[in-house]
């Protein structure tokens, strides 16, 4: 990345030499990056004079220099729509901007501690080589195997994760609000949280029909970008158009979302209650925080589960000017991933929106609206490969791990992002190959340390734009980052280490760390574990789809929602996991054809028999609802050749099954969940339990008459099988916690106890009484291998 260290800036001391690998472009660093048997060298290591770096460039180093020289004309970074604002929108910063003096020391102190530091380092350095290189190459290999597994199992469903998207999106059929996914599940990442990290779900919600013009077009509704920074402006609505608004949206474009500007002849729309208004418009049910930030465009809660990130926003007419050069900077050959052959193309297509946040340095901040690169983001990461992707996965954790506190916030991981999509459109695709993963680290960590120095994060998108977040450079926080830097070998290290030990559950006592880390990781590549985490994924898009169509029948969408499903399902239809929910999806259509006659089926599709426990299961389960008792005994009692199997595709229960007359085991869950969480998240029960648990409910029904000490052992014994089952059934699986199969049956064996008592039966069960949550924390106990 080219960041040319600036002697303008008055906090630098004159010893700068030791930051020298920032006056040259990455690109220039290929050989650093590599692991090499016997050279395995931090930046710090190296004697490179003014232009001895170009000898040691790859023969297309020069076309690279060129365009990266040419490229620091366009100087640019960007910022999450879904975390709190970090932008300045400042311009590069060359002087001292007025700073306390004992904060340019400690600043001061970030380069020159560490060259004090550096000069010790390599004296030990030069003792310590054989044995350190021996070890950090060890544990650079051992977290690509990691890396390999953990992207494998991720890209193994991203098909599964995209067609969850879009049946979410469009099988959720709204006149007025369109919903998208954005950040980091739906981007293509290689996803890698700290223990006790969890990331919450990230919806935009698009106002359809409204495109908002830029520009010259100062016309209907229409965005004017800030003199300070280009990435802010306010948005204006003329008269005319206004009553068009208040006509169509009355509850979104109320009186006091406008204020009138004399002199832009126009009326001014006011972000936040904009923002408030479309999220109370949305019906999208979760509970909010109490504050609504001013300094971000989302309004955050919390689901019964997931924690939501909801921003409401308008979608430009077509990409303003000022981000008309991202398209045609860098090299047009396909040997890179950003060309911009690629980007030209992405242009036409993809939209761009404003966000509902203001420049928190600017006076207007309450009157700004933010342009957002959601879309193209996740564009730009469908280009990566996965030596991408793992590398930037790392990085990522690495910087979560190690630099996001509570008490010191600074930079954020969107700037880490920034970072690193402007690493990969400076790099080939092939110099990628040999970039291990831990010096990867080094790289993005040494590219914070000269975006903290020189107080510049370049925006990716925007031309003369920067987002270093200087009103957070406070004494605190450099102090914070100059302590990690002096020791970041260290400590990335340490966290690597850390990671495997908590993945992989490898004990802190153990003496052979690798070894372990190795054997876990050729059992996590194993087909069986694989096709359980599969499963889960499968499981969660079965419940979302059909949780959506019931949402539909509701509202007198239905057909139009499964018309929407069909198409995402036909895009896929290739898809070997997919396929194996299609059958379980026109089961449920069949199902409602009682109240709708004239829905049909998702995909053909014989209907009258089940080729596995799956189909067995949900078609057992939708007859059951329809109260087909004789159906559902024939189809249970015949599924006695089927086995318990962890993995498979369960049955989800939601919030509109209470409305059936169900059975007093499954309300009791549901009413637990409700009391607890004040709503009843879905939650899912095996399949094989479920078969067990109709088989029970069937026999109920039939000797509800006749109840003797014969049925009474009948129970029993059928009880102990399905604890049998719980105690096999797994706290991981479909997702981690209160959403696994475990968790709903320990509730439904509960309820159990609580029916037969009902019926004055003396059932025994070996399942305690009092339900350990804890046992069930989702966070504590989650690895990245896990659903949640």
């Amino acid at each position: 990345m080219t960041i040319q260290f600036t002697k303008t800036i008055s906090t630098v001391p004159n010893n700068y030499n030791i930051w020298k690998y920032y006056t040259c472009p990455i690109e220039n660093f290929r050989g650093v990056l590599e692991t090499q048997s016997g050279n395995n060298q931090y930046f710090n290591n190296l004697n490179l004079t003014s232009g001895e770096w170009l000898d040691k460039l790859a023969p297309d180093g020069e076309h690279n220099i060129q365009s990266l020289s040419e490229s620091e004309t366009n100087p640019s970074e960007a910022s999450s729509d879904l975390e709190p604002d970090t932008y300045t929108g400042e311009d590069d910063v060359e002087v001292d901007n007025g700073r306390p003096e004992n904060l340019n020391l400690k600043l001061e102190k970030i380069s020159d501690e560490r060259y004090r530091q550096d000069l010790s380092d390599q004296c030990q350095y030069l003792q310590d080589q054989k044995s350190t290189c021996l070890k950090h190459t060890d544990l650079d290999e051992v977290l690509r195997e990691y890396l390999n597994v953990l992207d494998t199992w991720q890209q193994e469903v991203y098909n599964i994760r995209i067609a969850h998207h879009k049946i979410w999106k469009y099988s959720r059929v709204s006149r007025r609000i369109k919903q998208h996914r954005a950040g980091s599940r739906v981007e293509s990442q290689t996803r890698i949280l700290p223990p006790g990290k969890d990331t919450d779900v990230d919806y935009m919600f698009e106002l359809d029909g409204i495109l908002v013009n830029c520009d010259d077009e100062c016309k209907g509704i229409y965005w004017k970008h800030s003199n300070d920074s280009p990435a802010f402006g306010t948005v204006y609505v003329d008269k005319e158009y206004r009553k068009q608004l208040e006509q169509n949206h009355s509850d979104i474009f109320t009186a006091d979302t406008f204020e009138w500007k004399q002199d832009e002849n126009a009326f001014l729309l006011l972000p936040r209650r904009f923002k408030e208004n479309v999220v109370n418009a949305s019906h999208f049910e979760f509970s909010r925080d109490k504050s609504v930030s001013l300094a971000s465009p989302s309004i955050s809660g919390k689901g019964a589960v997931n924690e939501y990130d909801t921003v409401p926003c308008l979608r430009l007419s077509k990409w303003p000017k000022l981000a008309d050069s991202w398209k045609s900077r860098g090299p047009y050959s396909e040997r890179y991933t950003f060309n911009s052959k690629w980007k030209e193309a992405l242009v036409n297509v993809v939209p761009l929106f404003l966000v509902p946040t203001g420049n928190p340095l600017s006076r207007n901040k309450q009157e700004q609206f933010r342009l957002s690169f959601s879309m193209v983001e996740i564009k730009c990461f469908d280009q990566l490969t996965a030596k991408m992707r793992t590398n930037y996965g790392i990085a990522k954790y690495a910087f979560k791990r190690l630099f996001c506190s509570e008490s010191y916030d600074l930079l954020s991981s969107y700037h880490i992002k920034t970072i690193f999509l402007w690493i990969v459109e400076e790099l080939s695709i092939n110099d990628w190959d040999h970039i291990s993963p831990v010096n990867f680290v080094r790289t993005v960590f040494s590219e914070m340390k000269s975006c903290v120095l020189k107080q510049s994060v370049r925006h990716f998108f925007v031309n003369g734009c920067n987002i270093f977040p200087s009103h957070k450079l406070l004494d605190d926080n450099i102090s914070f980052y100059n302590k990690n830097f002096e020791r970041d070998t260290e400590i990335i290290s340490q966290a690597v280490t850390d990671l495997l030990r908590s993945d992989l559950d490898i004990s802190s006592d153990s003496g052979s760390m690798l070894k372990d880390a190795r054997s876990q990781l050729r059992l996590l590549a194993s087909q069986e574990i694989m096709d359980s985490y599969i499963g889960g994924y499968l499981t969660r898009l079965l419940s979302m789809t059909t949780f959506s169509l019931l949402e539909n029948e509701l509202q007198g969408t239905l057909t139009e929602s499964i018309d929407n499903i069909r198409t995402v399902f036909s895009f896929y239809q290739a898809d070997k996991h997919l396929k194996k929910i299609v059958n379980a999806i026109n089961i449920f259509i069949v199902s409602v054809q009682t109240r709708n006659p004239t829905i049909i089926k998702l995909i053909p599709n014989h209907f009258n028999w089940f080729d596995d426990l799956t189909e067995t299961a949900h078609a057992a389960f939708e007859l059951y609802i329809m109260k087909k008792y004789s159906h559902v005994a024939s189809i249970v009692n015949s599924s006695e050749c089927y086995q318990f199997r962890p993995g498979e595709i369960g049955v989800s229960i939601t919030k509109y099954h209470k409305d059936y007359e169900l059975d007093t085991p499954i309300h009791f869950v549901i009413f637990e969940l409700e009391k607890r969480y004040g709503s009843c998240p879905r939650f899912y029960i095996d399949p094989y339990l479920m078969i067990k648990h109709l088989q029970i409910q069937i026999k109920l029904k039939e000797v509800s008459e006749c109840r003797n000490s014969e049925t009474l052992s009948t129970f029993q014994r059928q009880l102990l099988e399905m604890e049998d089952i719980i105690k096999q059934l797994s706290a991981r699986v479909p997702y981690i916690g209160k959403l696994s199969y475990k968790f709903a049956a320990v509730y439904l064996i509960h309820g159990y106890r609580k029916q037969f008592k009902e019926f004055g039966m003396n059932i025994r069960l070996t399942v305690p009484e009092n339900i350990n949550l804890d046992s069930f924390n989702q966070r504590m106990f989650a690895t990245n291998f896990d659903l949640r």
